[in-house]
C-alpha cells in the first residue's frame, strides 16, 4: 500500500491516473490491458476498486490486479494493490484482496 497525491486528490482522479499510467505500455509494461472500475464503499470513504487484466512485457501467462483507492487527509490518496504474481489460482487473488480491504484503516496515527 501507498499514499500519495501523484494523480489527484479524490479516489476517482487517483483510479483515472493510475488507469491511463497502466494504458501507456512503454511506461507500464503492461499489454492487452482489460479494466473495469467501480465505486465502492471503504469505512464510510468514497473509495473507487480498479481491476485489471493484462499481461506482462514479454510474457504470455495473463495476469491479473485489483486496486483500491481512497482518498485521505491532506490531498492523499490510499492505493492498497494486490497482484496474482505470486499466487496458483486467480480466485485467491480476490480474497487476498478483501482480506487486505477488511483491515485498511485510513488516516491514523
Amino acid at each position: 500500500m501507498k499514499r500519495d497525491s501523484t494523480h489527484g486528490s479524490t479516489a476517482q482522479a487517483a483510479s483515472i491516473g493510475q488507469l491511463a499510467y497502466c494504458r501507456d505500455s512503454a511506461q507500464s509494461k503492461m499489454y492487452d490491458l482489460t479494466a473495469d472500475s467501480r465505486p465502492l464503499d471503504q469505512r464510510g470513504r468514497d473509495a473507487v476498486r480498479l481491476d485489471l487484466d493484462f499481461r506482462w512485457e514479454g510474457q504470455r501467462t495473463p495476469a491479473r490486479r485489483i486496486e483500491l483507492f481512497v482518498a485521505g487527509a491532506g490531498g492523499q490518496v490510499y492505493q492498497l494493490l494486490a497482484d496474482d504474481i505470486y499466487l496458483d489460482q486467480a480466485s485467491d487473488l480476490t480474497e487476498l484482496f478483501e482480506t487486505a480491504r477488511a483491515q485498511l484503516v485510513i488516516d491514523t496515527p
